[in-house]
């Protein structure tokens, strides 16, 4: 099933949208995008909710691991919907990494910047944490392509 593409329904994320902020669709696309970041972290249970009622038809248990009652195949269609949901940007761009609460991918004009901070973050880190092995890299492009890393980041294309 990976790769088929998901095709979430829109008006079921909009529907969403609109249940997490009512006011969501008054807001600037910038300021959505802003937003939309950060909804899984502050409505997990109610996304969650959502879609196991609206999508599989599921019943959702508060305080338990509900994401391991769906098969991979709904895994699937799970993540698509997150996607939909919190992704910026018309093709609604996320990293599939953990980002911290307060990450905001908007805060960077490109991705090579985002790309050129973090690596000196992480250079930084090493260097701090192991000063007998640490080796200075001058800094490179290091975002994964995407046949080296597929699901290093997750974009819809509807």
């Amino acid at each position: 099933m990976a790769n088929i593409p998901i095709k979430p329904n829109l008006s079921l994320v909009q529907r969403l949208l609109m249940r997490i902020d009512p006011l969501f669709f008054t807001y600037t696309k910038s300021e959505q995008d802003k937003k939309r970041q950060r909804y899984t972290y502050q409505h997990d249970d109610l996304i969650t909710a959502f879609l196991f009622e609206h999508v599989f038809n599921l019943p959702f248990e508060k305080d338990v691991d509900n994401e391991n009652k769906l098969t991979n195949a709904q895994q699937d269609v799970f993540n698509a919907y997150l996607t939909a949901l919190k992704g910026i940007g018309e093709n609604a761009f996320v990293f599939n990494e953990f980002q911290p609460k307060n990450f905001d991918l908007l805060a960077y004009p490109t991705l090579a910047d985002y790309d050129e901070h973090e690596f000196h973050y992480q250079q930084n880190a090493r260097k701090k944490d192991s000063k007998e092995h640490f080796i200075e890299k001058p800094y490179r492009l290091h975002i994964p392509a995407h046949h080296e890393h597929p699901f290093w980041l997750n974009v819809n294309t509807y």
